[in-house]
């Protein structure tokens, strides 16, 4: 009996050690806790990241890219397709864009030498490339920019008339911007804007017969540069011109304000003049008293008068007027 009791004790005290075990075993919520699986540390790659930003075809020197780049672990899963993990391998290419502090290096953003296309595969076909010096008076500030449309704008002072200012060129596409000619490649890049004290030359892509104006302008006249919204492209306008007399007069200076000449409609009619009755007679006159009146067609005294003598005896007033009136004829009758 002892033993059998001895080995029923053991047998309930190993199912009450067991049922302790499995409590323990056991989240405070009543679910058993999952067991701790330790995950392998996520790969990591090199890659060349730029320190700064860097601009377009610029040559990629030794001393170059100590300064720009550096090498840094990033994680396999955020590596670009086709990225650059040597950093010695860049030696000697040229950027292909413009490049931003953090960017990380890749193939397509380099490129060698022989693969830079020269400003003279970006001339339309027909046109011609000319560089004008330009300041940033004349070139709207210093903000024309690479891809750009400007007119021109040119005030001529001929002689024997006044000064005159007139649009002469009009969607006029600007290729390079200050010396240096931004090359994209095949990647969707802002052009990077080029500092206004920087700005002294713009080159332009013109037909011939615009190149012989611009070249006159050049030489000949002052002349500035306007900047053109892209939506207006290929939107051109007529104008007059403006001289000083021509503004004056829009402005209403009084100097120069047109008088209106007056309506036809209002001038006065002319008046009828009534020409007098020909009664057939003339007045002969000795001084401002009438001597006789006569006939000139005929009628009394008309052969008498013709018969006078050519000249007339000197005029007595009172004596001949007195005589003349009583006798019309002249005959001394």
């Amino acid at each position: 009996m002892n033993r059998r009791a001895i080995v029923v004790a053991l047998l309930a005290s190993l199912a009450i050690a067991m049922l302790l075990w499995s409590k323990l075993q056991k989240a405070p919520g009543g679910q058993v806790s999952p067991p701790v699986v330790e995950t392998p540390a996520e790969v990591k790659k090199p890659v060349v990241v730029s320190k700064k930003a860097v601009a377009a075809r610029t040559r990629l020197e030794e001393s170059v890219i100590k300064d720009s780049f550096e090498v840094k672990e990033i994680i396999a899963s955020a590596v670009p397709a086709l990225a650059i993990s040597d950093i010695a391998s860049m030696t000697g290419r040229y950027t292909a864009i413009t490049i931003l502090k953090g960017d990380i290096m890749t193939e397509n953003r380099l490129m060698d030498a022989n693969q830079i296309p020269n400003l003279a595969r970006a001339v339309p076909r027909g046109k011609r490339a000319v560089s004008i010096a330009v300041s940033k008076v004349t070139s709207v500030g210093g903000f024309i920019q690479q891809g750009d449309f400007v007119d021109v704008i040119a005030t001529f002072k001929p002689r024997g008339s006044e000064p005159v200012t007139k649009i002469v060129l009009q969607d006029i596409q600007v290729l390079a911007v200050g010396g240096s000619y931004q090359f994209a490649g095949g990647i969707p890049t802002m052009t990077p804007a080029i500092s206004a004290a920087k700005v002294d030359l713009i080159t332009l892509a013109v037909t011939p017969e615009e190149l012989e104006k611009i070249i006159q302008l050049d030489d000949s006249t002052a002349f500035k540069f306007v900047l053109k919204n892209p939506n207006d492209k290929d939107k051109r306008v007529i104008t007059k011109g403006a001289t000083q007399r021509s503004v004056l007069q829009e402005i209403g200076h009084p100097d120069f304000v047109q008088v209106k000449a007056p309506s036809a409609t209002t001038s006065e009619s002319p008046q009828m003049v009534i020409a007098p009755v020909d009664d057939g007679k003339v007045e002969v006159m000795y001084g401002a008293t009438k001597i006789r009146e006569v006939y000139k067609y005929g009628g009394p005294a008309a052969s008498k008068y013709q018969q006078l003598p050519d000249k007339i005896p000197n005029y007595v007033p009172g004596i001949n007027s007195n005589s003349a009136e009583q006798n019309p004829s002249g005959s001394g009758e």
